[in-house]
């Protein structure tokens, strides 16, 4: 801190003001630089990883690179596959199996019988 006071000191020289003693314009650069030290110790505060089960979780095998991809192309294969289907098959598919409505309201939904969705 008290480098860090000197070299704030030796920057700040040409805005001393004569208005006080220049121990007391240095004493309060140094106070200051120590406030600075003080923050930022706060601020990195760190603390040790003690619980065994966190860190299991913390080295846990995460999916793989390939998984992403993946998924990105059973998308693709899924949305193939519904586009080949007729437009009325594909609401009903969309809506009872992907969005989870129960048959009964997805029929009313696309105004057809019940047993249309099923």
């Amino acid at each position: 801190a008290v480098q860090d006071a000197l070299v704030s000191a030796f920057r700040a020289a040409h805005t001393f003001r004569g208005q006080s003693a220049v121990t007391t314009w240095l004493h309060r650069i140094t106070v200051n630089a120590c406030l600075d030290r003080v923050r930022k110790a706060a601020s990195r505060k760190t603390s040790p990883v003690d619980d065994a089960d966190r860190l299991d979780q913390l080295l846990e095998p995460h999916e793989s690179a390939e998984a992403p991809a993946e998924r990105q192309d059973l998308h693709r294969q899924l949305f193939a596959a519904l586009a080949t289907l007729p437009a009325e098959q594909r609401a009903a598919l969309v809506l009872v199996d992907m969005q989870g409505y129960p048959v009964a309201e997805a029929a009313s939904i696309l105004d057809v019988p019940t047993g249309t969705v099923k």
